[in-house]
């Protein structure tokens, strides 16, 4: 029989030892093989590591981290990607190692894979971003082309994490450095992006846009052009 004040099926040590329960014994196990498999994947609490594989390894304490770059010579190495851009506190004055890579958008079928092992595990991820951050995690993106005008800023963005679809949005700043290429994150009304000259990651009001409103404005797809058509450094 289980102990006191524990449900037949009940999971715990105790029950699953003691009681013989056959429904805890499997629940357990089943729990204790998908975390195993999570682990294989290189997914941790992190909401991002679901959508994409951490591709370095700290040099000071080897916990597996993601690695950032981008064309203004960023090189950072962060605990999570994507909003707040929390970076591994180890590395912060250290160049990246040369096992580092750009970082990738699993395949389809392997985040369905890890998604029925969250379910397995009874683990949450973005519940467990929003209690970390006291927010839901927001959308990251890979920069596919900007288009500027002025000080606007029109930008065509790739998801990789969530369904992976791509999509437009405007923002305005005086000095972006944004590029094709980067990683940025996207809340619908937000924008944010990493900034190796700041402490903390630069932030801008945005909204979404057409593909049409993205085509018809500024200089061209990618272009690094500011006002007057000054390059943005």
């Amino acid at each position: 029989m289980p102990g006191y004040n524990h449900y037949p099926d009940c999971p715990c040590g105790w029950c699953v030892k003691i009681g013989r329960s056959r429904r805890a014994f499997h629940f357990d196990s089943r729990e204790a093989n998908a975390n195993a498999l999570l682990r294989s994947y290189g997914v941790t609490a992190s909401f991002y590591s679901c959508f994409l594989r951490p591709n370095a390894t700290c040099p000071v304490c080897s916990a597996r981290v993601w690695f950032y770059c981008n064309s203004y010579g960023s090189r950072v190495y962060f605990d999570e990607p994507g909003w707040p851009w929390p970076k591994h506190g180890c590395t912060n004055t250290r160049r990246p190692g040369a096992d580092a890579q750009a970082l990738k958008r699993r395949p389809s079928g392997e985040i369905d894979h890890i998604a029925d092992l969250l379910t397995d595990a009874c683990r949450d991820p973005r519940e467990d971003f929003r209690d970390k951050y006291q927010e839901y995690p927001w959308e990251t993106c890979r920069v596919l082309g900007v288009r500027s005008s002025g000080f606007e800023r029109n930008v065509e963005a790739e998801a990789i994490t969530g369904d992976g679809g791509i999509g437009y949005f405007r923002f305005t700043s005086a000095n972006s450095r944004i590029h094709v290429g980067d990683l940025v994150s996207f809340n619908g009304s937000e924008v944010s992006f990493p900034d190796q000259q700041l402490a903390e990651p630069r932030r801008f009001k945005a909204k979404l846009i057409t593909k049409t409103d993205y085509q018809s404005a500024g200089a061209g797809a990618g272009s690094d052009a500011g006002p007057e058509g000054a390059t943005e450094g």
